[in-house]
């Protein structure tokens, strides 16, 4: 058990010592961003190529800026336009390689940091699991031993009946299924030669 640990945490030790010399390597320029209209909180949220969510931004900002209707109308064009050359910008720089910057690599890193506290939890609850199972199968198997040496021949009869019954139940439930395409069949010859 010791090696398969000391396994595991070179494994993890090692992932992270290559996660941070990427960062340290490949620390880039951050991305730009674009100034959000004047007036306004961040609007990323709402997607303006959609006629509906466009017009609702328009409504809330009437309600919140009352009478200023002319200057939300300008607020909204201009954080639509800005959404569409913030999108055309990243449609026409897919292509391009991204380097590693160093909020991507803090992404990375958080990520991995969540995959090791699951991993971890998942580890231990796999090991307890399977000592549990260990202890119920090996009880369980002890007490069916006991168990089958004092039925009598009766009582293993009577179960292998019991099962023989149930069995003839399932069964019988799908014959009704089976006649239906016959007397379909049937019904449609009839209709052949009566016409």
């Amino acid at each position: 058990m010791k090696s398969k640990l000391l396994v595991h945490l070179t494994s993890v030790v090692f992932v992270t010592g290559i996660l941070l010399a990427l960062l340290a390597t490949f620390g880039g320029k951050s991305a730009t961003t674009h100034p959000v209209a004047e007036g306004t909180q961040d609007l990323s949220f709402v997607d303006f190529s959609n006629p509906f969510q466009k017009a609702l931004a328009l409504d809330v900002m009437n309600i919140f800026f009352p009478g200023r209707f002319d200057e939300n109308s300008r607020i909204v064009s201009s954080a639509a336009s800005v959404q569409n050359k913030t999108l055309r910008e990243k449609l026409q720089g897919s292509s391009e390689k991204q380097s590693l910057t160093w909020g991507r690599s803090g992404q990375l890193f958080e990520m991995f940091i969540k995959f090791l506290i699951v991993y971890a939890i998942v580890m231990l609850l796999t090991y307890y699991g399977v000592q549990t199972i260990g202890v119920w199968r090996f009880c369980r198997k002890k007490t069916r031993s006991e168990y089958n040496t004092n039925r009598t021949i009766q009582a293993r009869l009577l179960h292998g009946l019991k099962n023989a019954v149930a069995g003839l139940r399932h069964l019988s439930s799908f014959v009704p299924h089976t006649s239906l395409p016959i007397r379909y069949e049937r019904n449609s010859i009839r209709t052949r030669f009566s016409s």
